[in-house]
């Protein structure tokens, strides 16, 4: 069941890029727009779901790189479930204000309450890094480029998978009861 979500949710955030918006959306959608809101909604998603069987797993626990020094990543520390973005499974290099920010103005705003933070912006466009910092105030200091950041999700699924059964079969994820209902 995990890996079936891992993968068809890479799947639907990559129809969701491809996706051109026409004039019959109306405003104030863009025409030739992409499904951002959604494909952002769904890879927050993923690396919550990466996390929750990372961080939940007391044989497979992970450290990450965070402002100079490694960090355990724990499901109870609150917006530090997303170091794992500077982990081995995304390999970004994010500052924790830059993590805290994402994480409660990106991940929460939007799966919570159907927007982003006023400092964060979608963009449709390639980039060679996922997530670009500026130095300006308000929308655009950071910048989220949607096909980077799928590209990330993907390595990290393609690596949860080679590892998938031990770590969803060792996870104390109190959603499973066995081995098995990753399976199904």
């Amino acid at each position: 069941m995990v890996i079936e979500y891992l993968e068809e949710s890479i799947y639907i955030v990559k129809y969701c890029l491809e996706y051109r918006k026409n004039e019959s959306w109306g405003k104030p959608h863009v025409k030739n727009g992409r499904l951002g809101y959604p494909a952002f909604t769904l890879m927050m998603n993923i690396i919550d779901c990466i996390n929750s069987f990372i961080c939940k797993n007391p044989k497979y626990q992970i450290k990450a790189k965070v402002n100079g020094e490694q960090n355990k990543i724990s499901h109870s520390s609150g917006y530090r479930v997303f170091y794992i973005l500077n982990s081995k499974f995304f390999n970004l290099n994010l500052s924790d204000d830059i993590i805290k920010e994402l994480y409660i103005n990106g991940r929460n705003s939007i799966i919570h309450n159907g927007h982003i933070g006023r400092d964060i912006e979608l963009l449709p466009t390639t980039n060679h890094l996922p997530i670009e910092i500026n130095s300006i105030k308000g929308k655009g200091k950071i910048r989220i480029y949607l096909p980077a950041l799928l590209k990330k999700c993907e390595e990290a699924v393609t690596l949860f998978k080679t590892n998938a059964e031990d770590i969803i079969k060792n996870s104390k994820n109190p959603n499973f009861e066995s081995i098995e209902d990753y399976k199904k």
